[in-house]
C-alpha cells in the first residue's frame, strides 16, 4: 500500500500532495427563548446590579461554605438543545463582591457550577438560571453593586454543517467541562476526532469555545493496525499498547512542539487509563501528504500511520501554534467501551443523543 506512514522509522514511498486545509469560521447559532425575558441570542452581554435586589438564596449546594446571603439577580435563558454554557464577569463595581452561579433550572434548582469571576458547565436543554449573588464578608457587610457579564453558549449541533455530529460533540463538550473543572486545562480550544467516520471524510475539528469559531476542519489518519482489514478507511481497533500501531481513544492534552523525522510535531499526553501511554508510545500530531485533499481524491481515503494523528503539511505550523501547551483533544468512536467508560463523561450515559 502507498499510504502507510510510521510514527518513527522509515516511510514507505508515498504520493505527493500539497492542497491546503484552511481554517474556516462558523458563527454560533442563536436560540429563540421560550420564556418571557429570556436571553435571546448568544454570545450576550448582561448589565445589572445586585444593589437593592431581593435576597432569596443564602448559600448554594456547589459551595455551601460561601456566604451568599446578600441580594442577587437572576437571568433566565431557555436552551433548545444541550451545550456548553459559560458565564464570566467582565466588570464589577469597585468595592462590590458578587459571584456567578449556574443553576439547573429555577433559582431554587441545583447549582451546576460557580466562581468568583466565571462559571461553566455542560447543560441539558430547557430552562436555566444565571444567579449573580452578593457575597457577605465576615463583618456582615453587604458587598452588592453593578456588574457586566458575558454569556456564551455552544450548542451540540452548532457545527453539523461542518460534519461534526451532535452526539460526538456532546461527548467532547462533556469531557472538556469535566477536565476544566479538574484543572486539566485553562485553554478554550478543543479538538475533536471522530473515528466513526471513514478517512475519506474530514474528521478532525478544532473549536474555540470562548468565541464559537471553528478554527479547523481537516482530514486525519488512524493507525494501520486500527484499520479494518477489508477497508483501510475504517477505524475498528484501538489500544494503549506500545508497538501495536493502533490509535488511542478518549481525552488527551497537547504538550510541547519539536522537530523530528516528520518535521514540526506536537507531543500528546494521554489523560485516561486507556491512552496513558501515548507519550511513551510516541503518539504525536504531525503532518504528512497522505492527510491532504489531493491524496484522498487519488486513493479514496487518508493514509495509515502507526497511531499518530497526521494532518495537512500546508497547515501544520499554524495548527501546532494554536494547539500546543495544554489544549485538549477528544478522540471518539461511538459505542466503544473506551468511550462509554471514560472518566470524563457522566457515568449514566455517554450521550443523550445516540440512537
Amino acid at each position: 500500500m502507498l499510504w502507510l506512514v510510521a510514527c518513527g522509522g522509515e516511510p514507505i514511498e508515498l504520493a505527493t500532495a500539497t492542497a491546503p486545509t484552511a481554517p474556516i469560521a462558523v458563527a454560533m447559532e442563536s436560540g429563540t427563548p421560550a420564556c418571557e425575558d429570556c436571553l435571546s441570542a448568544f454570545p450576550a452581554t448582561v448589565n445589572g446590579s445586585t444593589r437593592g435586589a431581593a435576597s432569596e438564596v443564602d448559600a448554594y449546594d456547589c459551595a455551601p461554605q460561601s456566604n451568599e446571603s446578600g441580594p442577587e439577580q437572576h437571568h433566565t435563558l431557555h436552551l433548545d438543545e444541550p451545550g456548553l454554557l459559560w458565564v464570566s464577569l467582565d466588570t464589577v463595581e469597585t468595592g462590590a463582591d458578587v459571584d456567578v452561579h449556574l443553576l439547573d433550572g429555577q433559582p431554587d434548582a441545583a447549582c451546576l457550577d460557580r466562581g468568583n469571576t466565571e462559571a461553566m458547565a455542560f447543560v441539558g436543554a430547557g430552562e436555566r438560571t444565571i444567579a449573580i449573588d452578593t457575597w457577605m464578608d465576615r463583618s456582615g457587610r453587604d458587598r452588592s453593586g453593578e456588574y457586566t457579564a458575558s454569556v456564551r453558549f455552544i450548542g451540540v449541533s452548532d457545527y453539523e454543517s461542518a460534519g461534526l455530529s451532535a452526539s460526538v460533540f456532546e461527548r467532547a463538550l462533556q469531557a472538556y467541562a469535566t477536565a476544566r473543572h479538574k484543572g486539566e486545562t485553562t485553554r478554550s480550544e478543543l479538538s475533536i476526532v471522530d473515528f466513526a467516520k471513514l478517512s475519506e471524510h474530514k474528521r478532525f475539528w478544532t473549536v474555540d469555545l470562548a468565541t464559537g469559531e471553528l478554527l479547523y476542519s481537516m482530514y486525519t489518519t488512524h493507525g494501520e493496525a486500527t484499520a479494518d482489514p477489508d477497508d483501510f478507511r475504517r477505524a475498528l481497533t484501538f489500544s494503549n499498547t506500545s508497538g501495536s500501531h493502533q490509535s488511542s481513544l478518549g481525552l488527551m492534552r497537547t504538550g510541547e512542539d519539536y522537530y523530528g523525522m516528520w518535521g514540526h510535531s506536537l507531543r500528546l499526553y494521554g489523560l485516561e487509563p486507556h491512552n496513558a501511554l501515548a507519550r511513551k508510545r510516541l503518539i504525536v500530531l504531525h503532518s504528512h501528504e497522505s492527510a491532504t485533499q489531493a491524496f484522498v481524491d487519488e486513493y479514496g481515503g487518508a493514509g495509515l500511520s502507526w497511531g499518530c494523528l497526521m494532518l495537512d503539511p500546508a497547515s501544520i505550523d499554524e495548527v501546532i501554534a494554536t494547539l500546543e501547551e495544554g489544549t485538549l483533544i477528544w478522540s471518539d468512536l461511538a459505542g466503544d467501551e473506551q468511550i462509554t467508560s471514560s472518566q470524563y463523561l457522566p457515568t449514566t450515559a455517554a450521550s443523550t443523543l445516540d440512537e
